[in-house]
């Protein structure tokens, strides 16, 4: 890990699906030490037999001011829209959490909407 995650976030997904995403992310080629190309890791996650099992548990359970009520499938398509190319292990758990993205891409997204 490169030391940046905010432990103030919080998880609604079950431990169980984070740790099948840490899993099949610690599997996936590394660019840099601690970089996944985006594209190939969630192909990755998508194509694991356990994913069936996660893909429709909800991440976020109501809309907040950073983004709308999801689940695993909903997220993992708004991650491919909004990541960078390359992400660390943080960065694909900031996805996860109540907040809903990583601090850079929430700023991204709002210079966006501006």
């Amino acid at each position: 890990m490169t030391g940046k995650y905010d432990s103030s976030y919080i998880y609604v997904v079950s431990q169980e699906a984070i740790e099948i995403v840490k899993d099949v992310f610690e599997k996936a080629p590394k660019f840099a030490e601690y970089f996944v190309f985006k594209e190939k890791f969630l192909q990755s996650l998508c194509r694991d037999p356990r994913y069936k099992k996660i893909q429709s548990m909800w991440v976020r359970t109501e809309t907040n001011r950073y983004v709308k009520k999801e689940n695993v499938e909903q997220t993992l398509i708004r991650m491919y829209a909004e990541g960078e190319d390359y992400l660390d292990i943080e960065e694909v758990l900031d996805f996860l959490t109540n907040r809903g993205r990583p601090k850079v891409v929430e700023h991204r997204v709002y210079l966006e909407n501006l």
